[in-house]
């Protein structure tokens, strides 16, 4: 909860690359059209993240809260074997792990695409 509390803090107070106001507004029509670009090899370069990389983000930091909301309301003696909450966390760190894995995928595939290293910044 405190990496993602931090997370969130740094994404409106921290450096400029950080902040969630550099992340392009994404529609759904860019979107689409941003992964068709990049169906096709087409990969335009901008100094802000991508819409799909901003979304994933979003994504991933959504699910960890629910996740770890629900893992701490597991703890609780008001939540504990509750299995509507044993669901959602399950469900929730299971969507974790496999958003983190596209994630990662997703940063190599734009590595290679885009001949840059975007790991080591």
């Amino acid at each position: 909860m405190g990496l993602v509390a931090f997370r969130l803090v740094w994404g409106f107070a921290g450096n400029a690359h950080a902040r969630f106001a550099r992340f392009r507004p994404a529609s759904r029509v860019s979107f689409c059209r941003y992964l068709r670009d990049l169906a096709f090899g087409r990969v335009p370069r901008h100094p802000r993240p991508q819409s799909a990389g901003a979304a994933m983000t979003l994504l991933l930091l959504a699910l960890l809260t629910i996740s770890t909301i629900s893992g701490w309301m597991q703890l609780t003696e008001r939540f504990f074997g509750v299995t509507w909450v044993e669901l959602v966390h399950a469900y929730a760190s299971n969507l974790v792990l496999v958003v983190a894995f596209v994630h990662v995928l997703g940063v190599l595939l734009m590595c290679a695409l885009q001949k840059e290293n975007l790991c080591g910044p």
